[in-house]
């Protein structure tokens, strides 16, 4: 066997061996090129032109391989994009089942009881606003506090939380005179009255 297929041969087994991020194409086309000059040489060898034929079987077998590897990144493209859909399809289909505060209250007045509800929700999964206004309303529509505790203990994520801005506009500080004082000692146009402070109430945990 000549030292070129010797080579080629040592380069497919590298490649089979070691190289497992290369695409099924470049796969082909090394192991390929790897066996035709192989089978070349060895045919070659037979025939009096060892080196040619490893040439020539190393081309061969490289295109070969190309058109084979070529193959199979097309079908394991094709099925990555198959299993996709279908991935995409039932988390769209399990969005379109998920539960919300209105199916809660719905459910509640139909008089379906609470293993009922929860069962529901376990089954359907759900998008609810476990905020303090969402839980009040809850409330008012008749939701039990068992469907509500058993619904934030199957919860996957924390409610979200809203900031409301303040309903009152604050005075600027350029509105009241720093060197006035004393309300008793400014003229009537310049005893301006400053917003009242607001003291934000923290949760007690």
């Amino acid at each position: 066997m000549s030292r070129n297929a010797v080579l080629l041969s040592t380069v497919a087994l590298l490649a089979l061996t070691g190289c497992h991020t290369m695409s099924r194409t470049a796969q082909g086309t090394v192991l390929g090129s790897g066996a035709g000059a192989v089978t070349g040489a060895i045919v070659g060898h037979q025939l009096g032109h060892r080196n040619a034929g490893a040439l020539l079987g190393g081309l061969a077998g490289g295109a070969t391989g190309a058109v084979v590897g070529n193959e199979m990144d097309v079908r394991e493209e094709r099925d990555a994009s198959v299993q996709y859909a279908r991935h995409l399809e039932q988390a769209i289909l399990a969005d379109d089942k998920a539960l919300s505060n209105y199916d809660l209250a719905r459910l509640t007045a139909s008089g379906a009881s609470d293993d009922v509800i929860i069962a529901t929700v376990r089954s359907q999964g759900g998008k609810f606003d476990l905020t303090a206004d969402g839980i009040v309303q809850l409330k008012a529509l008749g939701v039990s506090d068992r469907v509500i505790l058993g619904i934030q203990q199957s919860a996957t994520s924390p409610p979200a939380m809203v900031t409301v801005a303040p309903a009152y506009a604050p005075l600027p500080s350029s509105a009241v005179a720093p060197e006035a004082v004393s309300g008793k000692h400014r003229p009537w146009w310049r005893r301006v009255k400053s917003a009242p402070t607001m003291k934000s109430a923290h949760p007690a945990w």
